[in-house]
């Protein structure tokens, strides 16, 4: 998802991999203002990257990630007119 907002935000000259230090702040912030609906979503995807991904913490939390990741590239499809799928 986040190769996704990148892409996105590419299309308005915005390149968030530039400043290593600062690439997630400034993508979380550029996705959340671009795509207001999509802030919840992305708070659970990317607060349960790390969880999920180093220690596997429940079902609940990836069944989470999971729809989430389902309704965020469904709303960027829907917003910009560009099929991901």
């Amino acid at each position: 998802m986040e190769q996704v907002v990148e892409a996105m935000a590419s299309k308005e000259g915005k390149r968030f991999h530039a400043g290593p230090r600062t690439a997630h702040a400034k993508r979380t912030r550029w996705a959340k203002e671009s795509f207001p609906s999509l802030s919840k979503d992305l708070d659970v995807l990317w607060s349960a990257y790390g969880d999920l991904g180093y220690v596997g913490l429940n079902g609940r939390r990836a069944r989470d990630t999971l729809e989430a990741m389902e309704r965020i590239p469904d709303e960027i499809e829907r917003r910009t007119g560009v099929k991901l799928r």
